[in-house]
């Protein structure tokens, strides 16, 4: 029986628990008084709530309140002084009168406006967060009649149709799953262990050398190296992954989407990413190709070696 080609990287999986995480959205203007956003763990196939505009909108009120009765309360004692100085001169009376009544008929109005609010729409005075569906995602496991589909279409194509040098990646890198699976070792990178090739693992612990002597405390948290799936971008061709010669650094903060607009210039725009540009230029210095180079998409979190394949 064909195994899927879809399973995900041991140490991903383990780290994600099949879980995607929401990044909370940076204040640009803060609020006093708001509460600090928080990331969204995403459950795929459960419903979400995202609270950021209501707890926003929520503190521009509240501190809308504060500001407007601080300006009122002001106004009042104005008014009051401006009366009591007065002096019998009319005008001056009026003034200060003025002041005062429409003082606290703007308070009244402000503190009113809560009641005033509810009575047309209750909605209007409690805002609540989005809700979202989520799509579960189809597990494909060994098995599953839809990955034997896939696997075999993949593998029914010519070599030299399943993707750029994929002749030389099966020559070099192992000619199926258990012929690269046999060839694997552990490489220790930035606080976490990439199952790679061992014609590779050199390469990446040369890289791991001199980036641990820059002293960054820059970490991977998840991302994995070795699965045996199809190219996410172009799924009609294998994955670098399935040779063990590629490897992904924190996903959720270096995402691979499209870009905009197709780059045309050497280099491309950078790519939205966390990884600080020192170790993105050891790993490039080394040989390592990296995803944010690419020209049709941003995927910032890939890094491949492509040893004698090169082209």
């Amino acid at each position: 029986m064909v195994k899927s080609v879809f399973t995900p990287p041991p140490e991903e999986a383990a780290s994600t628990e099949g879980k995607t995480i929401l990044t909370a959205p940076i204040v640009s203007i803060p609020i006093p008084g708001l509460a600090a956003f928080n990331d969204i763990i995403v459950d795929p196939g459960e419903a979400i709530s995202i609270p950021y505009i209501a707890l926003y909108i929520i503190a521009i009120y509240k501190y809308g309140l504060v500001i407007g009765s601080i300006l009122a309360v002001v106004m009042i004692m104005i008014g009051g002084i401006i009366y009591l100085s007065a002096a019998a001169a009319p005008e001056r009376i009026t003034t200060g009168k003025n002041l005062i009544i429409g003082a606290i008929s703007g308070l009244t109005l402000l503190l009113g406006s809560y009641l005033l609010l509810k009575t047309i729409n209750p909605n209007l005075v409690s805002p609540t967060a989005i809700k979202l569906d989520t799509i579960k995602g189809l597990v494909l496991e060994p098995g599953n009649e839809t990955s034997e589909i896939m696997y075999n279409s993949i593998m029914a194509l010519p070599e030299n149709q399943r993707g750029s040098g994929m002749s030389c990646y099966f020559n070099t890198f192992g000619a199926n799953e258990a012929a690269v699976k046999s060839q694997l070792t552990k490489v220790s990178f930035l606080g976490r262990d990439y199952n790679v090739h061992s014609l590779m693992a050199p390469k990446l612990q040369k890289v791991a050398t001199e980036v641990n002597a820059l002293g960054l405390p820059y970490k991977s948290t998840s991302g994995g190296s070795y699965a045996w799936r199809p190219n996410a971008n172009n799924p009609a061709q294998l994955s670098l992954h399935s040779f063990a010669i590629a490897f992904d650094i924190n996903p959720s903060k270096n995402p691979n989407k499209k870009r905009a607009v197709k780059c045309t210039s050497t280099p491309c725009p950078p790519c939205e990413s966390d990884i600080p540009t020192a170790i993105v230029n050891i790993l490039k210095n080394n040989g390592f190709h990296w995803g944010g180079d690419y020209k049709s998409v941003c995927d910032a979190m890939h890094f491949e070696w492509l040893g004698p394949c090169k082209y």
